[in-house]
């Protein structure tokens, strides 16, 4: 009995090993793998994702420095510098808004960088490139749009005048 549990425990090994090789040896790392160092983006992804998180001073900073920084680098690239003015002009209105921004306006700057980071990736054809430009210019011109509704709605004030609450509605301009 003790003769079958030891081949079996064998064999299993066996199989194991087969399957799974040694597993102290660690995988050898594939050179086709881009390095996260080498991302342009890398830096712009994180301040864009701690923007998400919270609105300060320091990731506002941080997030127009890296964009000035790519918009130097990536010169040449005509795509990648409509992007980066679409990124550039929401990160200030953010800076000036802070906490009282439009609330899609953050999904409107994680959507234009999302089709950014997608435009600029290798495997992206000069159609898709394109494409991904036009949905950023459309979803930038649709906030813009809202903006201009919430302006544009009433504002009511309610004056407390002894007993008596008088209501009134001002209409806010669109110009200012």
């Amino acid at each position: 009995m003790e003769a079958m549990n030891e081949s079996i425990t064998s064999e299993v090994e066996a199989r194991l090993e087969a399957l799974f090789g040694d597993m102290e040896e660690q995988p050898a790392a594939r050179e086709e793998d881009p390095k996260p160092q080498d991302d342009p983006l890398r830096k712009l992804k994180a301040t864009v994702l701690s923007l998400e998180w919270e609105i300060t001073d320091e990731v506002i900073s941080a997030l127009m420095s890296e964009l000035d920084d790519l918009k130097r680098t990536l010169e040449g690239d005509q795509t990648a510098q409509v992007f980066l003015r679409l990124l550039i002009a929401l990160g200030s209105y953010v800076r000036a808004k802070r906490g009282k921004a439009h609330p899609h306006t953050l999904d409107a700057l994680s959507e234009v960088f999302s089709h950014f980071e997608g435009a600029l990736s290798s495997e992206t054809t000069a159609a898709a490139k394109r494409k991904f430009l036009h949905k950023s210019i459309e979803r930038f011109k649709q906030l813009k749009q809202e903006i201009a509704l919430k302006k544009a709605e009433p504002v009511k004030t309610v004056e407390n005048k002894g007993d008596a609450a008088k209501e009134e509605t001002h209409q806010t301009s669109l110009n200012k």
